[in-house]
C-alpha cells in the first residue's frame, strides 16, 4: 500500500513562538505511512527523532537553492540553521500535540474519535501562527525600504495558507460523518481514507512549492542583510540596496505564481470556504489592511 498523508495538514510544526524572525523554517510533521489496522504504530520518541532529522534535511535542501552573500559560507550557515531547528522544536508548545496526532493517524481506525477531538483545535492554532508570521513580516517591512510588492506577495501567500486550513477542516468534517457511518465496514472505511489521501496529495502538490518559494524569498532578503552568520534568521532592518534586483524580483514573481496555483486549487476544492471576508477586528488583518491603505 502506498504512503498515506493521512489526516494531518502540512506545516504542522511552527517556530513562530520560539524564533523572532518570521517563518524561517519549514516544520513539516512526519506523515503517517499506512492505516493503523494494517501496521504497528511507532513510539512517540521514534516519531520525534525521525521528524527532527527530516525537518533538518528538508530545510537544508531549500537553503541550497538560495543565493548566499559571498562572505557567507554554507557550512557555517547550515550549522546555525540546524541548531535553530532543534531549539525551536524543543520550545514548540504544539510539538507534543503534533506527535500524538501522528500516532492517532497511524492507528486511525481505533483512534478516530480522539483524533477528531484534537485536530480542529490544532488547526486553528496553526492558523493563528500563520497570522502571527504575517504580523511579524508586516512589522519588519514597515521598518524597511523594500518595495510594496514584497509585503503584498508574502501577505497573499500567508493568507492563502490560512485558507488552506479552512478548506482542510471543511473537507475533513464532511469525511468524519461518512467515516462514522461506515465504522463497522472496513472496506468502505478504508475507501473514504484513500479518497482523503488523494485530495490531500492533490492540494500538497501545489502547496509545497508555494511554501518553499516563500521561504526562499524570506531567506534571500534576510541573509543578504546580514554581516555575519550570527545575524542570520534574526529581526533586522531590511534594505533593498543589499539585494540583487533581478534575483529579488525573480523570487517575488515565483512566489506570486506559486500562490496563484494554490488559490486555484483551493477554489476548486471548495469555493465557498475560500471566499475571504476581511475582519478589521482581527489585529493581524487590521495591520495588513492599514499597510495596504498606506501603500495606496
Amino acid at each position: 500500500m502506498r504512503d498515506l498523508r493521512y489526516m494531518l495538514p502540512l506545516d504542522s510544526l511552527s517556530s513562530a513562538a520560539a524564533v523572532p524572525s518570521p517563518s524561517i523554517l519549514r516544520n513539516d510533521i512526519l506523515k503517517p505511512t499506512s492505516l493503523g489496522f494494517m501496521k504497528d504504530i511507532e513510539e512517540e520518541e521514534s516519531i520525534k527523532q525521525t521528524e527532527v532529522s527530516t525537518i533538518i534535511n528538508d530545510n537544508l535542501k531549500i537553503l541550497k537553492t538560495v543565493s548566499l552573500p559571498r562572505a557567507m559560507e554554507f557550512e557555517a550557515l547550515s550549522k546555525c540553521l540546524e541548531k535553530g531547528i532543534k531549539e525551536s522544536i524543543e520550545k514548540d508548545a504544539l510539538h507534543d500535540t503534533a506527535v500524538k496526532l501522528v500516532k492517532y493517524a497511524q492507528n486511525f481506525y481505533e483512534k478516530m474519535e480522539v483524533y477528531f477531538d484534537a485536530i480542529f483545535d490544532f488547526n486553528e492554532k496553526l492558523k493563528e501562527r500563520r497570522q502571527l508570521d504575517l504580523f511579524k513580516t508586516s512589522k519588519e517591512y514597515i521598518m524597511s525600504d523594500l518595495p510594496s510588492s514584497y509585503i503584498r506577495t508574502l501577505a497573499l501567500a500567508f493568507l492563502t495558507q490560512c485558507k488552506y486550513y479552512d478548506v482542510f477542516n471543511y473537507r475533513i468534517r464532511r469525511e468524519r460523518l461518512g467515516l462514522i457511518g461506515v465504522r463497522n465496514n472496513r472496506p468502505k472505511f478504508k475507501g473514504i481514507c484513500e479518497a482523503h489521501n488523494r485530495w490531500v496529495d492533490y492540494i500538497h502538490s501545489s502547496l509545497d512549492p508555494m511554501l518553499d518559494s516563500r521561504l526562499r524569498l524570506i531567506w534571500y532578503v534576510d541573509l543578504h542583510n546580514c554581516k555575519t552568520v550570527k545575524e542570520a534568521f534574526k529581526v533586522k532592518k531590511l534594505r533593498k540596496s543589499n539585494l540583487d534586483e533581478e534575483q529579488f524580483f525573480g523570487l517575488v514573481l515565483d512566489l506570486q505564481k506559486q500562490t496563484e496555483k494554490v488559490r486555484a486549487t483551493l477554489i476548486e476544492m471548495n469555493r465557498e470556504t475560500f471566499r475571504v471576508a476581511l475582519d478589521r477586528k482581527d489585529p493581524t488583518v487590521d495591520l495588513l489592511v492599514n499597510v495596504m491603505e498606506i501603500l495606496g
